[in-house]
């Protein structure tokens, strides 16, 4: 599976992670099985553990648009 900037991994890989883990499969062959990164297993793991969260969070941006003073003057 290849990265994509800015698009969460799909559900049924999540869903992957974590039944690989519950089997008892330690995290680095979880990732090696899936090929993803140990990073993302853990950081995935962590969230349901802490939050009890098995869903990707929405994308969210922090940068502001570069024009959002202008959008009413565009629109005129």
């Amino acid at each position: 599976m290849l990265w994509q900037r800015g698009r969460a991994y799909a559900q049924d890989l999540r869903e992957r992670v974590f039944a690989a883990f519950d089997s008892g499969l330690p995290v680095g062959q979880v990732a090696a099985m899936l090929l993803v990164s140990i990073s993302y297993v853990s950081k995935v793991l962590a969230r349901r553990r802490d939050a009890g969260e098995t869903t990707a969070r929405p994308q969210q941006c922090h940068v502001p648009r570069k024009l959002a003073g202008l959008h009413k003057e565009i629109r005129d």
